[in-house]
């Protein structure tokens, strides 16, 4: 047995979805997050108001754009705050989870959406 065979073989840690998107809003800058809720405020009235062909993807998808921007907002603050903690500490916790869970919501509704179209058109 040699040196070469004690030291450890280091594993690659494989980060899924939730952490990826993490990291991204945590990183991004106000601006582009602030944008990323305007975008897909905007997109997701648009297409719940014209209706056009495919209007569920992309109101899904406008949703998860939007869901994107508001949890890396409402992260960033608390991160801010954190020490204060206080009355805005909660709400900025209970704005950042519901900002995740209209993400997910938002992700499932995009996935049943392209499939159904998808579907739709095989069936076809």
């Amino acid at each position: 047995m040699s040196a070469e065979d004690d030291e450890e073989v280091p594993t690659e840690k494989t980060e899924g979805l939730p952490e990826l998107l993490k990291g991204w809003a945590r990183g991004a800058p106000d601006g582009r997050l602030i944008l990323c809720v305007a975008v897909g405020t905007l997109v997701a009235s648009a297409s719940a108001h014209w209706r056009t062909w495919g209007w569920q993807a992309t109101l899904s998808a406008a949703l998860c754009v939007l869901a994107f921007g508001a949890w890396g907002l409402a992260e960033r603050e608390l991160r801010e705050r954190e020490a204060a903690g206080g009355p805005l500490s909660r709400v900025l916790r209970i704005g950042r989870a519901t900002a995740e869970l209209l993400g997910w919501l938002a992700l499932s509704g995009l996935v049943f959406s392209v499939l159904s179209v998808g579907l739709g058109l095989w069936k076809s």
